[in-house]
């Protein structure tokens, strides 16, 4: 690494406002986690920061968890495409990947994500969109790409991604589909009624997303479900 990264304990922990001290090319500068254009910006440095330092196992949470339920119902995970929702840099896809699923197609709205995610994993999409979730063509997303699941780790609420807007976009896919994202505890009962008309939630799990800077557990909550 080029870089050296102080965490201040001391720092506000509210969701977006926590900082980090970057060191880099002889500079100091005070960033804020949740500015992921800067820290895309850096090669390595969000995985630094969130998974590294903070312990951030969200892509690994949910990944591990879709492919357990898709083996659980008889099938193969590399058959389940995935359309990767708030995708940043890849993380989430490169977690995919490992759990034998196929990540397909990344959708950010950060163009800084999707230079990160092809500087950083060249090839791992076959396609990556730069837009809004509510203006993505996703209906010609999923019958180009042949779209089995959505996906979404860690963007869902919390100023991010919405769970109207997911649901709107899980109408694209087709019965059978697969579901998972994780959230924070405190909206997933809210998120998890908004798809119920239409899933069969087959997981809904508690776990750590990660520590904040001052080391207390940031919980969320992975569910897993498929289409009727």
């Amino acid at each position: 690494m080029d870089f050296h990264v102080d965490l201040d304990p001391a720092a506000p922990t509210v969701r977006g406002s926590e900082t980090f001290v970057l060191e880099r090319d002889g500079g100091r500068r005070v960033m804020r986690i949740h500015d992921y254009d800067d820290v895309y910006a850096v090669p390595g440095l969000y995985e630094h920061v969130v998974s590294d330092r903070l312990g951030c196992v969200s892509p690994q949470t949910l990944a591990t968890s879709l492919a357990a339920e898709v083996t659980a119902a008889g099938e193969q995970p590399a058959d389940v495409r995935c359309l990767d929702v708030g995708a940043g840099n890849g993380v989430s896809g490169a977690a995919l990947r490992d759990a034998g699923l196929t990540p397909v197609v990344g959708l950010d709205v950060s163009p800084a994500a999707g230079a990160a995610a092809e500087r950083d994993r060249p090839g791992l999409y076959a396609e990556f969109v730069v837009a809004a979730l509510g203006d993505a063509a996703v209906p010609d997303l999923v019958t180009r790409h042949r779209l089995t699941a959505l996906v979404s780790a860690g963007a869902l609420t919390g100023g991010h991604i919405e769970p109207q807007v997911l649901a709107r976009t899980w109408a694209a896919f087709a019965p059978g589909g697969w579901l998972a994202y994780t959230c924070a505890e405190a909206h997933a009962d809210d998120a998890r009624s908004i798809f119920a008309e239409h899933t069969d939630i087959r997981r809904d799990e508690r776990f750590v997303h990660r520590r904040t800077v001052a080391g207390d557990p940031v919980w969320y909550r992975v569910l897993v479900g498929r289409r009727r």
